[in-house]
């Protein structure tokens, strides 16, 4: 796949915010709850809280944890801390206790930032640092001038092993995204984001930075009301949002939610980005009937590679079956190999997604044998190091399209089935809405195939439907990869980063 040239120069995200500072210096930066603060607050109250880390002993390279719930102060306080040089851990206050703890002590974590400093999990030797910070001149702490390899933050996702794995993003790659991402949509003052995301989720970063890097003002949603699609969509309309970002299981909501509205104006509505899912065909099309003058984006990448490596944008002329994960951003290069590890570039032959270029992290925290699996030395290109994704793909006319997770292939009866294509066959057909894929044991212990699905056709007597969906399904898949029991859903549950919740779908299948 092609990609834009090297990056010359070298600026963090801070340094691009601290840009903005000065160009823009009494425009509203921020918005919540009403309350509006400009570009000069938001970097003065920043500076109050780097002055106040570096006071209690903080410094450049340290982990900080930021336990807050989503406020002005969130903001203030990530600011402080990349100002500081420090790296920023976000730590959810939705996190069980022991994941709190686990994150702590796997980072070492002796600085926590938090706005309730009494109702804290934390051990007696990590320093609490009260947010709103104390009233005062910020001075005293040193200037921070980044270099690419330092880093930037770490983000906790779930691990095979059951425990969480901590990935290290460094400036680089960070600032280099977030730059990419303020040049494909052309940000500017007059544009409005939405932070939404859960702050443990890396989506989250891009909805903070890319309008504070842009001069655009950042519109700051309360911690659960992501799921809230009334409310989300009444705040796009007050607030005049132009971004916004959804999951695919929200915006298949977002879309049924426009649909049915009569006679209100989404009109500041210009792009909607689909990420952390497989996009299906149908919710394309949807979208482009309920809304033909917006861009929707599907941006594909794993967190290991900050946030995201690819972007394709749809129109109202979408007319495929399958769905593009688009070009690389900027200085990535995209691979797709075979077992061999050979580089594949004809159609329809499956093979793995690798990546290199800037945007590869640092590895796992602490997890030295775990890094070497993932991160690979490079044979490809200029890059050192070579990202392992496990994510199948293959191409379609051209196009990269993705296949599922490597670890979905199963063996049913002997025969090794791909849960992701079966899945993938599922939203290819334009009734469908929605599913899930998973394997579950029958009366006699055996493996079976489960499809979960939601579908559009609702005045269809159900086993009506399940027959109709085999039978579309017997014409791209072999008997066997057919699945043995399908349930029918309304809607699907949501995890805490907004995605489908297969362990509660797996609970649902009764023997």
């Amino acid at each position: 796949m092609p990609t834009s040239p090297i990056q010359k120069g070298f600026t963090t995200v801070v340094d691009m915010f601290e840009n903005a500072v000065q160009a823009f210096p009494e425009r509203v930066c921020l918005e919540f709850n009403d309350r509006q603060f400009t570009y000069y607050d938001i970097n003065n109250k920043a500076n109050q809280i780097a002055c106040q880390l570096y006071l209690n002993g903080a410094r450049k390279g340290d982990f900080i944890g930021l336990f807050a719930k989503k406020s002005d102060y969130y903001i203030y306080a990530l600011l402080a801390i990349l100002k500081l040089g420090g790296v920023y851990v976000p730590i959810s206050r939705e996190y069980p206790e022991k994941r709190v703890q686990f994150i702590v002590d796997d980072a070492k974590i002796t600085f926590v930032l938090t706005d309730e400093p009494d109702a804290n999990p934390f051990q007696s030797n990590v320093k609490i640092i009260s947010l709103p910070a104390e009233e005062s001149e910020a001075v005293g702490f040193p200037k921070y001038h980044g270099t690419k390899d330092d880093l930037a933050y770490l983000l906790y996702t779930s691990g095979s092993s059951g425990s969480p794995k901590g990935v290290l993003i460094h400036q680089a790659g960070f600032s280099n995204r977030i730059k990419w991402q303020k040049n494909y949509f052309q940000m500017d003052e007059e544009q409005c984001c939405l932070f939404k995301a859960p702050i443990g989720f890396d989506i989250s970063l891009w909805e903070i930075f890319l309008p504070l890097v842009s001069g655009a003002r950042l519109i700051v949603t309360k911690d659960t009301s992501y799921k809230n699609i009334s409310f989300i969509t009444s705040l796009i309309i007050q607030k005049k949002v132009s971004v916004v970002q959804f999951v695919p299981s929200l915006l298949s909501i977002f879309i049924e939610k426009i649909s049915s509205m009569q006679n209100t104006s989404l009109s500041s509505l210009r792009r909607v980005v689909s990420s952390g899912e497989e996009l299906t065909p149908t919710c394309i099309k949807k979208f482009m009937k309920v809304l033909p003058e917006c861009k929707l984006y599907n941006f594909y990448g794993p967190t290991e590679t900050s946030i995201c490596v690819t972007a394709k944008e749809f129109d109202i002329s979408y007319d495929d079956e399958y769905v593009s994960l688009g070009e690389p951003v900027d200085n990535v290069k995209i691979y797709l190999l075979d077992s061999n590890k050979h580089v594949i570039t004809e159609n329809d032959v499956e093979g793995e997604i690798y990546i290199s270029g800037i945007c590869v992290g640092k590895g796992y925290l602490n997890l030295p044998e775990q890094t070497r699996e993932a991160f690979l030395q490079n044979h490809l290109d200029e890059s050192p190091v070579l990202y392992k994704t496990g994510d199948k793909a293959k191409y379609v006319n051209g196009e990269l399209v993705y296949l599922g997770r490597d670890d979905q292939f199963v063996k049913i009866n002997g025969n090794r089935v791909e849960l992701g294509e079966i899945r993938n066959q599922l939203n290819r057909l334009q009734y469908i809405e929605m599913s899930a894929v998973l394997v579950a044991k029958n009366k006699i212990n055996a493996d079976i195939i489960v499809a979960f699905y939601k579908t559009s056709e609702k005045s269809i007597d159900v086993t009506e439907m399940k027959q109709r969906i085999l039978n579309d399904l017997g014409l791209s898949l072999p008997q066997y990869m057919l699945p043995t029991t399908l349930i029918q859903k309304d809607n699907f549950e949501l995890t805490d980063n907004g995605k489908i919740d297969m362990v509660k779908l797996k609970s649902e299948y009764i023997v």
